[in-house]
């Protein structure tokens, strides 16, 4: 359908998108020959959402923000499945043969991460609720959302990161 629509309008794709969209597409095509009812996204999807929690990219922080608020209002259970599929990936990778580690030589013997390390991507939330109040005011309105506080979903997502971040350097962060 892509393919039509940009053959059918008049429509300039940069040459590096067109390179990335034709590698998406091949592999898709490679991965349905192998195996006819293979999810392309649904293998993905644990990936980009690893990433969406744990990249220190200022755009990725900002996707992520744009993510959790859907026309201002916060999104518990997006949040939790995020958190979810991130940490299938990080399992799915660390049993994995296929994904090894580097080290600084270059060298394959360190193991895969054992746990989805969100303590920058905490940080970075705390600093923004910290200077920008709007994002406050939607955090507490979420809190406090249909007239009752919403402890229910904080202890869901609670218990979700619960040993994936390092609190004493969250602590210590915020503080300073």
């Amino acid at each position: 359908k892509f393919n039509k629509l940009v053959y059918q309008y008049p429509i300039r794709i940069p040459e590096r998108f067109s390179l990335v969209i034709r590698s998406l597409l091949t592999q898709e095509g490679i991965c349905f020959t192998l195996q006819p009812d293979f999810k392309f996204l649904e293998v993905a999807y644990p990936y980009v959402a690893k990433r969406l929690l744990t990249d220190p990219d200022p755009a990725l922080r900002e996707r992520l923000v744009q993510v959790l608020f859907k026309d201002g209002v916060f999104q518990w259970k997006r949040l939790e499945n995020l958190i979810v599929l991130a940490k299938e990936e990080v399992a799915i990778r660390s049993r994995s043969p296929a994904f090894p580690e580097k080290n600084r030589r270059g060298m394959t013997n360190k193991p895969a991460e054992r746990k989805l390390d969100l303590t920058d991507t905490l940080k970075d939330g705390a600093r923004v609720v910290m200077v920008d109040a709007g994002i406050r005011r939607q955090l507490l309105l979420a809190l406090t959302e249909d007239s009752k506080l919403h402890v229910k979903e904080l202890m869901d997502i609670y218990r979700l990161v619960e040993g994936e971040f390092d609190f004493s350097s969250l602590a210590i962060d915020l503080v300073q």
